[in-house]
């Protein structure tokens, strides 16, 4: 009885004080991101990805990414090839897994990760996505600005140095 009972709590007791996930339709999220204006970060996943599997298990489980989460975005997790997933990722172009889309309130696309990130990484990843929302109507900043910072994050990932 208490290793069923083990079993079955133990994989809850592991997901506390990570990222909660908003567990309703896309429709729902949106609305309810304009309700309390806060950003959204979609993670569009498959179920044979390993990358999403570690992201799921080393990143989403960290108590600072889960908490700065809570306060700062919803979240959403989204399995890209079962249900409303196809068209939320033919919809966002998604084009590789794991694919994190940071989005307004009012769901106007900020920026993207693609792959893998570590807690750090990430944290860091969802500070400046809040930062960079200029006001409480959920306004994105230029483009080009989003697309330096992408570039920068890219080159670090890829090359392991910062600049």
């Amino acid at each position: 009885m208490r290793l069923a009972t083990l079993l079955w709590v133990g994989p809850l007791l592991a997901q506390t004080g990570g990222v909660r996930f908003f567990t309703g339709t896309w429709e729902a999220l949106l609305l309810e991101a304009k309700r309390q204006n806060k950003p959204i970060f979609v993670d569009f996943y498959a179920t044979w990805c390993g990358p999403c599997k570690m992201l799921e298990r080393y990143t989403f489980s960290n108590p600072e990414v889960g908490a700065f989460t809570d306060k700062h975005f919803l979240a959403y997790r989204i399995d890209a090839e079962k249900g409303e997933g196809p068209r939320l990722a033919n919809q966002f172009r998604v084009r590789a897994y794991p694919t994190i889309v940071f989005l307004t309130p009012q769901g106007t696309e900020l920026g993207r990760q693609v792959g893998y990130v570590d807690a750090p990484a990430f944290l860091s990843l969802l500070k400046r996505y809040a930062e960079r929302l200029n006001d409480k109507q959920g306004k994105a900043t230029p483009s080009w600005e989003s697309f330096q910072e992408q570039y920068r994050v890219f080159f670090a990932d890829l090359t392991g140095q910062a600049w």
